[in-house]
């Protein structure tokens, strides 16, 4: 059974609200409330009286300010909420600095009731959600700076062990555990103990943030 959630969006757009109501219609989540602004959501973030949401649907392009300048004052109001990017924005700065701020989730405006649903439910459930092109995105970037890097390699994090250091960039391409305990011969069991550690030792949770830790090594 799907796991019930409250939701709050923070969008200008009235016709993307109007879908993301249609996607959640018929869901077991609940929508209780929406923002037009970054000025608007901070005020109510402030009100000693909001009730915190689990998980915020946040778009980037908002009147006053980038978007992702709220993801803090929400996890401050609300740390254990879950924020899910809803957005046009695809270039690379923009995904990472919403994980580098605190963001799960990362889908594109356009994409069907089905995969919002899943980046949802995927964060409530722990994880992070990247729209498959996003995904791609970032896989993109890690390439690049690896033809541009001596050796021709990822510079993976000291702290990680060979085989944290290849669930790692397993992560990086986009694979899910089950892809890469297939690919490295490991039970999916093994793979999710792998990734405790990963997360562990670079002190983030989730592979959204694991995947943005790595890309801002290459720098």
């Amino acid at each position: 059974m799907e796991t019930m959630a409250r939701i709050t969006i923070i969008e200008d757009q009235l016709e993307s609200v109007r879908i993301i109501e249609s996607h959640l219609k018929g869901s077991e989540h609940l929508l209780v409330g929406h923002f037009g602004s970054v000025e608007e959501a901070r005020e109510r973030l402030r009100d000693t009286h909001h009730q915190g949401s689990d998980v915020y649907i946040l778009d980037i392009g908002l009147p006053g300010a980038q978007g992702y300048t709220l993801i803090p004052d929400i996890l401050k109001a609300n740390p254990k909420a879950e924020i899910v990017m809803h957005t046009v924005f695809e270039d690379v700065t923009a995904i990472l600095r919403c994980i580098e701020a605190g963001a799960t989730g990362y889908v594109l405006k356009g994409v069907g009731r089905e995969e919002f649903l899943l980046a949802v439910r995927t964060v409530l459930e722990g994880g992070s959600h990247l729209t498959g092109r996003v995904a791609k995105r970032v896989l993109t970037n890690l390439r690049g700076k690896e033809r541009s890097s001596e050796p021709n390699q990822y510079r993976l994090p000291d702290s990680l062990s060979p085989r944290e250091g290849e669930i790692l960039l397993g992560l990086a391409k986009g694979m899910s555990c089950k892809e890469i305990a297939a690919f490295l011969g490991i039970s999916f069991h093994t793979v999710g103990n792998h990734l405790r550690k990963v997360y562990e030792k670079l002190q983030v949770n989730s592979r959204a943030e694991a995947v943005a830790v790595l890309v801002a090594d290459q720098e």
